[in-house]
């Protein structure tokens, strides 16, 4: 693994505050300069653990916000299996389980 440097962590620190403020990777690719692919890899590679761990929630939190998240949970809360609900939305089955988990999570955390 790559070193990170004092230049990389100056640039996380201003992709990390982009990312919290809401925007997408591709969003903060344009402004800062580099593929979304550099935005992601650069979050991953320059964030303490506690970072990354405000990065993964922030993701899941944009992941559970999606149509094909909220019509998978409609199919879910209908009582269709996650084999059903991935065959209807064509995704696989283990994207239906991990979606079924979070929200899950979510709604015991509400209650």
């Amino acid at each position: 693994m790559k070193a990170v440097t004092e230049a990389d962590r100056a640039r996380f620190c201003e992709i990390y505050d982009l990312y919290l403020d809401g925007l997408s990777l591709r969003e903060i690719s344009q402004k800062v300069g580099i593929s979304h692919e550099g935005v992601r890899q650069l979050l991953r590679r320059a964030s303490t653990a506690e970072e990354y761990k405000v990065i993964k929630a922030a993701s899941d939190r944009r992941r559970m916000r999606t149509w094909q998240t909220t019509e998978a949970m409609a199919l879910l809360d209908a009582g269709n299996s996650c084999a059903k609900v991935a065959g209807i939305l064509k995704i696989s089955v283990s994207a239906v389980k991990r979606l079924s988990t979070q929200y899950n999570k979510i709604k015991r955390s509400r209650t």
